[in-house]
């Protein structure tokens, strides 16, 4: 697989969502970054050195669940969750971690979250996101655009101080002038111009409009606290104030995390009660998802990250597991450039009849099926992954054409020159299968297929990147959200150098899709959210209609957990951390005490662990 490269700064922080379309985490009978073996978690926490008051109120906007509990009393215990990815700090400007984030969705304040469920950007500190509708954006005579992020009145820290415009702005002034802030991050905030700060306010100017405006203020520094003090030298070993459900401890010895209920959080659940319901969290890393089931085994954990190596607990009757789309978006392209009869010198990819019978033969839901049964989510779009509202609707179904219309296009006798196609891929278990799918169904049109199965690095080297293939099937990881979308189009069909876009396909060659070329490259200037979904619409269904390229599946990520020592875990899309709905989860019915080692075998009776 190919990473795509990518210009933003992907969405730290998340929530759930209450409205809109859903695809949402399914329970069922059950990616790693390395790090030390974790030592067996305990249930002590351990502060942080920050001080704070934790006698006034907390936190941001309202949050809602459609979840419905039966207890009476849902409140109460501590749950242990098994992440992957170690933190020697959990200071993000300093280090990036599955243990950090995993806290920081949690605690960190934010101006834009990304929902868990749609990836939509909703607002997290903010009252409402900017649009020109609502006055938050307005365009000036010179180009520019003037952008007003209004803060809610509920938005506090963890010590009672609300959150204000002033730390909005010592926020972008500290992170676009430390040199030792991540070059990508000081770019970013280096769009921030004319800063004007008020209590309920924060505007400034974006000289050269940018969707990436976005991106800003995932982590909102407090500057109260953080003022005055050495960003990097002084926050190592503690973190500043929270503005989430739960407030951290310090890293402990055996590098696990203890977080504990933020007391006065404004949270409430659909039923008007206080969130979160926990005492607390212990946030516990692991070296992959092998241990990380081990843990699930011996009772250390009540919910663990599995990644897309979730299947691996399927025969597990004690878990449960959550799944959801994961990162990599399959497809089968076409190249439109020269390299194509390198591989085939009959190549019959200029005719797009001969694309509409691909699409139709790869395209089938049901082939699909049979490769990863309930492992992979079929996909028509190749926007939606990254953001299913940018998707095209109402795509018209492909009508399967015959041998002697495409033969009729390319000018071509198929009884003197038979049709053939070179479908290349690599020796992954499910392209190989789709690879012979492919010889199946076109051999039963009369289109002999001839499977070039290779090395990855031989594959992606020789072929992807160097244009060499003529049909090929292969995944692109998917930048969550909005911004990622516009983003990844302009990765994978660009041909932009200032955003490192390469034409794999080299599809722009055609002078037909010269505008479509423009489009893409015009996501750059587009602020408003409801602007960039009607035009990464349009793009996706142009680029559908052409048949670039077809859109396969998307692979899926899951967590597995004990359900008799927690409740309301739904797992997350792809780059959320699995404690984005922390704050709804509760240990069930009569198991508040629960120790570790300990399960629930029903309401009030706790039980050794066999």
């Amino acid at each position: 697989m190919i990473a795509a490269v990518v210009g933003g700064i992907a969405i730290l922080s998340f929530t759930r969502s209450t409205d809109g379309p859903q695809d949402s985490a399914r329970p069922t009978a059950i990616g790693a970054t390395t790090l030390a073996q974790s030592a067996p978690p305990t249930t002590e926490f351990v502060e942080s050195t920050t001080p704070v008051d934790t006698t006034i109120a907390v936190v941001t906007t309202t949050t809602t669940s459609d979840s419905t509990f039966a207890a009476a009393d849902p409140y109460g215990g501590v749950a242990t969750v098994g992440v992957i990815g170690p933190a020697t700090t959990l200071n993000p400007f300093i280090e990036r971690s599955g243990m950090g984030d995993a806290v920081g969705a949690i605690t960190w304040a934010s101006a834009f979250v990304l929902d868990a469920e749609t990836y939509d950007i909703k607002p997290g500190v903010l009252s409402e996101i900017p649009s020109f509708e609502n006055g938050g954006l307005s365009a000036n005579d010179d180009g520019s655009v003037t952008v007003s992020l209004r803060l809610s009145q509920q938005a506090r820290w963890q010590d009672g101080q609300p959150i204000t415009g002033h730390d909005l702005a010592f926020t972008a002034a500290l992170l676009a002038d430390d040199r030792r802030v991540d070059s990508d991050l000081r770019e970013l905030y280096s769009m921030v111009s004319g800063p004007e700060a008020a209590d309920d306010t924060f505007r400034f100017t974006v000289t050269n409009p940018s969707i990436d405006y976005l991106n800003l203020f995932q982590v909102i520094l407090p500057r109260h606290q953080v003022e005055g003090t050495d960003l990097f030298g002084d926050w190592t070993d503690r973190i500043w104030v929270s503005a989430g459900p739960f407030i951290p401890g310090a890293i402990q010895s055996d590098g696990s995390v203890a977080l504990r209920r933020n007391p006065q959080y404004r949270g409430v659940d659909s039923q008007g009660r206080d969130l979160p319901y926990l005492d607390g969290l212990l946030v516990v890393p692991y070296l992959d998802e092998a241990e990380v089931l081990i843990g699930l085994t011996e009772k250390e954990l009540s919910v663990g990250d599995l990644g897309g190596g979730y299947q691996t607990a399927a025969d597990r009757s004690d878990l449960l597991i959550s799944f959801a789309p994961g990162e990599e978006w399959e497809h089968v392209g076409f190249q439109f450039g020269s390299g194509r009869f390198a591989a085939n010198p009959r190549s019959m990819v200029s005719s797009s009849a001969f694309r509409d019978l691909v699409a139709v033969v790869v395209g089938d839901d049901e082939l699909v099926s049979e490769i990863g049964g309930t492992g992979l989510y079929p996909t028509s779009s190749i926007v939606g992954s990254a953001w299913p509202r940018g998707a095209a609707p109402d795509q018209p179904e492909i009508v399967e054409p015959s041998l002697d219309e495409i033969a009729a296009e390319l000018g071509r006798d198929f009884e003197e020159q038979p049709p053939t196609v070179v479908y290349a891929t690599t020796v992954a278990l499910d392209r190989s299968q789709m690879a012979g799918i492919t010889l199946r169904e076109l051999a039963a049109r009369g289109v002999a297929v001839e499977p070039q199965l290779q090395d990855p690095g031989l594959f992606f080297r020789d072929a992807v990147i160097e244009g060499s293939f003529e049909v090929a099937e292969w995944a692109w990881t998917v930048t969550p959200g909005p911004v990622g979308a516009a983003r990844d189009l302009q990765s994978w069909f660009g041909t932009s150098p200032s955003r490192d876009g390469l034409d794999f396909y080299r599809w722009s060659t055609n002078t037909e899709s010269a505008a479509l070329v423009d489009e893409i490259a015009g996501l750059d200037s587009i602020m408003d959210l409801g602007e960039l979904q009607t035009a990464l619409q349009s793009i996706d269904g142009q680029l559908l209609d052409l048949v670039v390229v077809v859109p396969l599946w998307q692979t899926s990520s899951g967590a597995a957990y004990d359900p008799r020592r927690i409740d309301g875990y739904d797992h997350p899309r792809f780059g959320v951390p699995i404690t984005w709905n922390a704050d709804l989860w509760l240990v069930p019915g009569g198991c508040a005490d629960l120790q570790p080692g300990e399960v629930c075998g029903g309401p009030g009776q706790p039980e050794e662990a066999g």
